[in-house]
């Protein structure tokens, strides 16, 4: 619900924030030579539900308001995620709680894609749809910003494998399995009273598809009985695209260091979110906290598994330093002052992410999909 208040909040804002003088974010330019040649990844954006719900222009450059003005702001567009060197995003796929519990989420979810075709024919220079590894390379190669779509909760499917595919066809990247509320076959991590909620049979029959189209799995909002079910059914890399270390911040979204180390037992990779509630106690943050988050998840699933899932446009306040997409060579600059080398810092950008699209295709192959 927190995510739909920000849109009424954002509607007040949406018809002058684009009018106002751009400010780019300054970095030196040997913090330049190391984030500019890495293809740069974010896991996580809803920003698309703004386009969709208050006709969001994703093409338009907006202004970045003063830090106690961030409810009243988007934090992606096409304009600034160019700014910040960020060649590719994976667009929540995001409905309202009220349809995403009526079992009628399919004429939804068309809306949603529906949708992001008209951005992309909107920015044919700027903007293409991604649905491989392959394809981002070559899209950000052209100098343009790599789309993909990721759905956000199993809820989507409305009880059908035929939609799933649909949605492959479409585009679909990745499944989130849950997200805000339980599902028959599947027990989100929001209400302590589902943690004995797992997945279902059609839960595995669901990941073994998304195995077999080609389609990462993602953990994020899953409970933890529900969390190593999925692992136990998957037969490809799993991912979690958006969250943080609850050794650092114990909250009901993050993952354990057992959790941590056993995604990347399956080869896949962990989003740290940038939702300072997520980082540390409280609603204002700093870009030191994401950092420390990436610094515990590196330490304890390796840097090959750690990668970037901002939730940007999910709530209305980021970090500092983070606070929207133009601002991500921050992270960069961070990370090379903490002495990351610049393979690592490929890595987490946006490298790892790219090996782990490839080993899901690969074994989709394996499994007789597409």
């Amino acid at each position: 619900m927190k995510k739909f208040i920000g849109i009424l909040v954002t509607a007040l804002a949406l018809g002058q924030s684009a009018c106002q003088p751009t400010t780019k974010v300054k970095v030196s330019e040997e913090v330049r030579a190391v984030h500019d040649p890495a293809i740069a990844m974010d896991f996580h954006s809803d920003t698309l539900m703004y386009v969709r719900t208050l006709h969001y222009d994703y093409g338009k450059r907006h202004h970045l308001r003063p830090y106690f003005w961030d409810p009243l702001l988007t934090q992606v567009d096409i304009p600034r995620a160019q700014e910040g060197g960020l060649d590719a995003i994976f667009l929540g796929f995001v409905i309202h709680p009220l349809t995403e519990k009526s079992g009628h989420c399919y004429p939804d979810v068309l809306a949603m894609f529906d949708t992001l075709d008209r951005v992309l024919k909107q920015n044919p220079k700027t903007a293409a749809l991604a649905r491989t590894a392959d394809d981002i390379e070559r899209i950000s190669g052209e100098g343009k910003i790599a789309l993909l779509v990721g759905l956000e909760g199993g809820h989507m499917l409305d009880d059908s494998l035929d939609h799933l595919r649909e949605y492959r066809q479409r585009g679909a990247a990745y499944l989130g399995i849950v997200h805000q509320h339980s599902i028959a076959w599947a027990g989100s991590d929001q209400n302590p009273a589902d943690k004995d909620i797992g997945l279902g049979d059609f839960g595995r029959e669901v990941v073994q598809e998304c195995n077999r189209l080609g389609i990462m799995v993602d953990t994020s909002h899953a409970n933890e009985k529900t969390f190593w079910d999925i692992l136990a059914a998957a037969k490809a890399p799993v991912i979690n695209t958006h969250t943080a270390c609850y050794a650092l911040r114990p909250h009901h979204r993050n993952l354990n260091d057992d959790q941590l180390r056993a995604i990347a037992q399956t080869g896949g990779i962990i989003g740290i979110i940038y939702y300072p509630a997520y980082l540390r106690s409280g609603l204002t943050g700093t870009i030191d906290e994401v950092i420390a988050h990436i610094d515990h998840a590196v330490k304890v699933a390796g840097v090959d598994h750690v990668g970037l899932g901002s939730d940007w446009d999910g709530f209305v306040s980021m970090p500092k330093g983070l606070r929207d997409a133009s601002q991500l060579p921050n992270l960069t600059a961070k990370l090379m002052a903490r002495g990351y080398s610049t393979e690592d810092i490929h890595q987490i950008l946006g490298g790892n992410m790219l090996r782990v699209m490839r080993e899901v295709e690969a074994r989709a192959k394996e499994l007789g999909g597409t």
